[in-house]
Parts: structure tokens; C-alpha cells; sequence
């Protein structure tokens, strides 16, 4: 439950910035106290979210293994990788989705990217 308010805080922060940076004047839509803690405590969401998630990790392992030592490099990386890939490749394909249909807020300047060289890290200069 708590990585999950980490999570809703730091998408709040992005939202409220996305605003301003929109010049949409948001700042008296709720009470000044009520909209830092939830419009600006993102950063602070971000660390306590691998803090908790460094704790549960360790926890699963040390359930999984005994302790520490006796920790399968091999099998934990794989078991990391099958758990955090699909959802990366999910995320891109939406990206790229959006980008190629032209959604406004959603597309690659060509200036600086074209997509093929956004999705796999590279200058487009390449």
C-alpha cells in the first residue's frame, strides 16, 4: 500500500508540473497545505518507494534462500528481468502507439529524435 500512494504522489507531482508548465493556474483549487502534500511530495515519493521496494526484495530473497550468501545470482536477475521487462515493453509499445498516431504532447521532435533511435538509446545522428 505504500509504494502504491509513492507511486499516485510522484504521477500528482507529474501531473501538477504538466499544468504549470501549461500556465494552467491550479493553485487555488484546493487548500495551499493539502496541495504540497499532494502535488509536491513526488520527490520524496521516489526514494520511499526503493526504500520499501529494497526491503520487500530483500525480504522475498531472504525468505527464498535462507540469507544472503546462499542468494542465485543468476535466478534473481532473471526472476527481476521477468518481472520488470513486460511491463517496459508494454509501456513502449503505448509510447510509440501514441507517437506514430500523432497525439499532441505525445510525439518525438525531430530535432533531437527520431523513434526508431529513441527506443533503443542512441543518437539519431548515428
Amino acid at each position: 500500500m505504500l509504494r502504491g500512494l509513492s507511486v499516485l504522489f510522484v504521477v500528482l507531482h507529474h501531473v501538477h508540473l504538466r499544468f504549470q508548465l501549461n500556465q494552467y493556474d491550479v493553485r487555488n483549487l484546493l487548500p495551499r497545505p493539502i496541495g504540497q502534500v499532494l502535488f509536491w511530495s513526488g520527490y520524496y515519493s521516489v526514494i520511499a518507494f526503493f526504500v520499501i521496494s529494497g526491503f520487500l526484495i530483500t525480504r522475498l530473497s531472504l525468505r527464498r534462500w535462507g540469507e544472503l550468501g546462499r542468494l542465485e545470482i543468476r535466478r534473481f536477475y532473471t526472476m527481476r528481468v521477468a518481472r520488470i521487462v513486460p511491463c517496459l515493453l508494454l509501456l513502449l509499445v503505448a509510447l510509440s502507439a501514441l507517437h506514430l498516431a500523432a497525439v499532441d504532447g505525445f510525439t518525438i521532435n525531430p530535432d533531437r529524435a527520431v523513434l526508431d533511435s529513441a527506443l533503443v538509446l542512441r543518437d539519431a545522428a548515428d
